[in-house]
């Protein structure tokens, strides 16, 4: 679930990010989460940075990334289309032959997802993310997004 904190469909908005997602790494699924922040420098462009964490039984992540976003509104609907790329850096657990060995790992990320518009304030996004960091990995995302100015 991705919670984000943003600013109203308006030039130079800021954002509380918090993300729930499941992280689908070394053949099992990790619940994760983030928690960053998003700047809107216009209606199409803006920067996001993050902390990002996944924690399982066996195996436990966690670093930061930061992205740059494009996003481009679909006509009237209170949807936004948004795709984003940038470098993220993980620390984690990674399974080698007799267990798991501690390592840090830097990488590319890439998200596309949609947001919805519920209010000025509040919406709902889902995204889909990849990311090299550690392993090659991907994550489905949804959540709630709180904007404000």
């Amino acid at each position: 679930m991705a919670l984000v904190a943003s600013a109203t469909p308006a030039f130079c908005q800021s954002s509380f990010v918090a993300d729930y997602s499941n992280i689908n790494i070394f053949k099992t699924t990790l619940p994760g989460f983030d928690l960053g922040m998003h700047y809107q420098f216009d209606r199409y462009v803006g920067f996001e940075a993050a902390y990002e964490g996944g924690f399982s039984k066996n195996i436990s992540l966690n670093g930061a990334y930061a992205v740059a976003s494009i996003d481009v509104p679909l006509l009237s609907s209170g949807f936004d289309a948004f795709v984003s790329g940038g470098g993220a850096v993980l620390s984690g657990e990674t399974p080698i032959t007799n267990g798991f060995e501690a390592r840090w790992d830097a990488g590319l990320i890439a998200n596309a997802g949609v947001d919805y518009h519920l209010t000025s304030a509040w919406g709902v996004r889902a995204e889909y993310r990849y990311q090299t960091a550690l392993a090659h990995s991907n994550a489905e995302v949804v959540g709630i997004t709180f904007r404000f100015f």
